[in-house]
């Protein structure tokens, strides 16, 4: 007896897995940082919680090293 798969090609199982999986590690880090994720029920709400909360740090460690490399270059 083998088990088929419904109409959907393999790669979306995957896809689909792969995705839950991210989305579940996402939610357990900002959790574990301090972010409150309770109240949140969409995944645009997370994303934006991440944009507010993180890539302004990764913003500024880019402009420090820019800063940096100038420095170091003589220019």
């Amino acid at each position: 007896m083998s088990t088929q798969l419904p109409d959907k090609p393999r790669w979306v199982y995957r896809f689909e897995y792969t995705w839950e999986l991210s989305w579940k590690l996402i939610k357990d880090y900002l959790s574990h940082e301090g972010l409150v994720l309770y109240n949140i029920k969409k995944f645009e709400e997370v994303i934006q919680q991440i944009h507010e909360h993180y890539l302004q740090i990764f913003d500024e460690l880019h402009v420090s090293m820019l800063e940096r490399v100038v420095q170091e270059s003589g220019a």
